[in-house]
C-alpha cells in the first residue's frame, strides 16, 4: 500500500504536469491522474479514521 507521504508527492507531481500541460490531451490525462490520486487518498484516509475511532 502506498504511504501518505508517497501519495502527497505523487499528487504534487501530477498537479505540476497539469499546470504545465501544453495540449488539452495532456491536461485531460493529468486531470484523470489527479482524480485517481484523490481516490487513493480517500481510500488511505478511511482506515486511518477507523483507527482513530477505535483508539479513543
Amino acid at each position: 500500500m502506498i504511504t501518505e507521504e508517497e501519495l502527497r508527492l505523487k499528487l504534487r507531481k501530477v498537479e505540476a504536469l497539469f499546470e504545465g500541460a501544453g495540449t488539452s490531451g495532456e491536461r485531460n490525462a493529468a486531470e484523470a491522474a489527479i482524480e485517481r490520486s484523490r481516490q487513493s487518498w480517500h481510500k488511505l484516509q478511511k482506515p486511518l479514521r477507523l483507527l482513530s475511532i477505535h483508539s479513543r
